[in-house]
């Protein structure tokens, strides 16, 4: 159909469905019009970025592929990697032999380690400058993470670190320094920070490269001085962009739940994630991370 607009004559197109229907003994039909235009479109010749693979759009803005297409169709992408890529830049996760549960019999197989748990505390095992060892989170990461993804790991909190937390933030509380102080609360001794507590969910996020943009925390109950705390993180959403939300669960080492983190923010995009990927193969220098040790 050909319309003019502003003086100008247009072409669109339109895609009609039918539906009949009887009415007062009367055989109606409904005529549906749905502008199918920008769909047509995307047959023509698409202007991308020979390098990082951006697409140009009508408004001359280079956007994502996956960005692109969600923009102009709806689609959605979850993004995985192939098995020639996962050969060729991550043999150390790849187990000899195919996955016999893959009909083409070209599909590795693939060392499965989820959810993934570590300890992080004093007693902590880290290999500084141990060559190529990397941490799986952060590895996982450059792979590319899917909702539903789930990451454990502990630490313990001591005193040292509570006042270490005061100085940094200026909170001086007495509830975390005057055991009378700390009776009258109702708790059996002084406590840690919350928000020291809170701050385990750094540990991911700073794996993934992830670009806080919302933190809502809620303090269930109180976190003592040797405390053993077990942080539960798991992605609940990855939307086009890498806009992302995730939750967290703190448990004690009794089992009790003593806090809760809800998470937005952006997760890395493909170039970002071939960056991140040099850095490993760098020896990721600035990561004091990279040699944990994962109980898997």
């Amino acid at each position: 159909m050909k319309l003019e607009r502003d003086g100008a004559v247009e072409t669109f197109w339109f895609m009609v469905t039918g539906a009949p229907f009887e009415y007062e003994h009367h055989k109606r039909v409904i005529l549906t019009l749905e502008d199918i235009t920008e769909i047509l479109d995307l047959r023509r010749i698409i202007p991308i970025c020979s390098h990082c693979r951006k697409v140009r759009d009508d408004a001359r803005f280079w956007r994502s592929v996956e960005d692109y297409f969600h923009r102009y169709t709806g689609t959605r992408f979850s993004h995985g990697i192939c098995p020639d890529c996962l050969l060729r830049y991550y043999p150390d996760m790849v187990e000899e032999g195919i996955d016999e549960n893959d009909s083409s019999g070209n599909k590795p197989k693939i060392r499965r380690h989820e959810p993934l748990t570590a300890t992080d505390s004093s007693d902590v095992q880290r290999s500084a400058g141990t060559g190529n060892m990397t941490n799986p989170i952060r590895q996982k990461a450059v792979i590319g993470l899917s909702e539903g993804d789930r990451f454990r790991y502990e630490r313990v909190f001591t005193q040292t670190e509570t006042l270490q937390f005061g100085e940094m933030t200026h909170d001086y509380n007495p509830v975390h320094y005057d055991e009378r102080w700390s009776d009258a609360k109702g708790f059996s001794g002084l406590i840690c920070h919350g928000l020291l507590v809170g701050s385990m969910i750094c540990e991911f996020g700073g794996q993934v490269g992830w670009l806080a943009s919302g933190m809502n925390f809620k303090f269930i109950k109180p976190v003592y001085f040797g405390d053993r705390i077990l942080c539960d993180v798991t992605i609940t959403r990855i939307a086009p962009g890498g806009r992302s939300e995730a939750e967290a669960v703190f448990t004690n080492q009794h089992g009790e739940q003593v806090g809760f983190a809800r998470l937005t923010g952006l997760l890395p995009q493909e170039s970002e994630r071939v960056l991140l990927k040099r850095m490993i193969d760098e020896g990721d220098p600035d990561n004091n991370l990279s040699g944990v040790r994962y109980d898997l």
